[in-house]
């Protein structure tokens, strides 16, 4: 502790350290925590099935192109309005504010050390701070983890330890800097809002709401119908400003639907239908990525067991999601816009995380040679 600048002036008492049981719950901790009731909604994967339609005798030959019948299997089509009126009905009835007093609360806004306090074993000696004034120009949140996730991987092995990958193998660093991330996102487009000539007309459309008319508007909503309560629009357009470039939310999964519907009326009803799932489990660039000193050129799986491979991947998730992107990325570049199906004409791909928490896409591609084909057929 004492070469650590942040913990350099702490007086660590061993004696209490003796008193304590050998497994032990610090409750002061535990009730300083605020909880999710339910996490279904924020974990739910969005997919959906489409099947072809069946011959029939007005038809001969071949099924033109036109819409196939689309399974709805995890509510993708229901506009997202229900949700949200949904979840603000429950939070209204049933809120629970987990109040924690006192005026030392850490943010990282203004504690350069709010990062090296909390991860002692990756910052040792307290050093590297997201804020520092000693640069010329401030740091953004988002580029100083980004340096420290992507620094190890970008680089030969022989010029960066592959130990310094302790950032990437550490899931409560990743999933704090990705919640900070997008709660700043949030805050400020809500702060810009506030912040509106229009505000105080606004403020009191939405204090006069209740949970009744949330309920209401939401079966308005169920039966495509228009919602007729000003300040349940009202309330509804600032979720969705803030929402739709909100990285996980069910406004941007919305904003997304729509745009996979523009792009279909722009370009026309996609041809081919794409599921990349590349295998990072057999991978030899997967461990490259992990910080293993392989050449990738000259690899046997033999090597290394199964085991061994699964447990290096687990062991770093964002090793795992590099290797995912390099590879799709190169099969878009190398593939589709090289011309396997012809002259690219759109695609339009989403991401989604399988069972056991690795990515993999599903693509809609639609190549020129297609369309060619259906215009002389018409």
């Amino acid at each position: 502790m004492e070469h650590n600048e942040d913990y350099k002036d702490v007086v660590m008492d061993k004696a209490e350290f003796d008193r304590w049981p050998s497994i032990f719950i610090a409750e002061n901790l535990l009730n300083g925590m605020g909880r999710v009731i339910n996490s279904s909604l924020e974990d739910a994967i969005r997919s959906g099935a489409a099947t072809e339609d069946i011959d029939s005798s007005e038809i001969l030959g071949d099924i033109p192109r036109t819409v196939s019948g689309i399974v709805d299997v995890n509510d993708v089509l229901e506009p997202y309005e229900i949700t949200t009126l949904k979840d603000l009905t429950t939070l209204t009835e049933n809120l629970t504010i987990n109040v924690v007093t006192g005026n030392l609360i850490k943010n990282h806004s203004d504690d350069p050390s709010y990062f090296t306090a909390a991860f002692p074993t990756l910052f040792p000696y307290g050093t590297g701070k997201h804020k520092n004034n000693l640069r010329k120009v401030a740091l953004p949140l988002s580029d100083w983890v980004r340096l420290l996730l992507c620094n190890s991987s970008s680089l030969p092995v022989y010029v960066i330890n592959r130990k310094s990958r302790r950032f990437q193998a550490h899931p409560g660093f990743v999933v704090l800097c990705f919640d900070l991330t997008r709660r700043g996102h949030n805050m400020t487009k809500s702060t810009i809002q506030t912040k509106h000539k229009g505000w105080s007309k606004t403020r009191r459309l939405l204090e006069s709401l209740t949970p009744r008319q949330l309920s209401a508007a939401a079966e308005q909503a169920r039966r495509h119908e228009l919602i007729t309560n000003d300040a349940v629009k009202e309330l509804l357009k600032m979720v969705t400003r803030v929402g739709a470039s909100s990285p996980g939310s069910a406004e941007r999964k919305w904003y997304m639907y729509t745009q996979l519907k523009s792009s279909t009326v722009r370009h026309g009803l996609p041809a081919i239908f794409l599921t990349l799932n590349p295998g990072e489990r057999d991978s030899a660039i997967t461990l490259r990525f992990a910080g293993e000193d392989i050449d990738v050129r000259a690899f046997y799986l033999q090597w290394y067991s199964q085991t061994k491979r699964l447990q290096t991947a687990l062991n770093n998730p964002v090793a795992v999601v590099e290797y995912f992107h390099h590879t799709v990325n190169a099969i878009i570049e190398k593939v589709l816009k090289g011309g396997i199906f012809g002259e690219l004409v759109h695609y339009y791909g989403i991401i989604e995380y399988q069972g056991r928490g690795t990515p993999h896409t599903h693509l809609l591609v639609l190549p020129f040679l297609l369309i060619i084909y259906v215009l002389i057929s018409e």
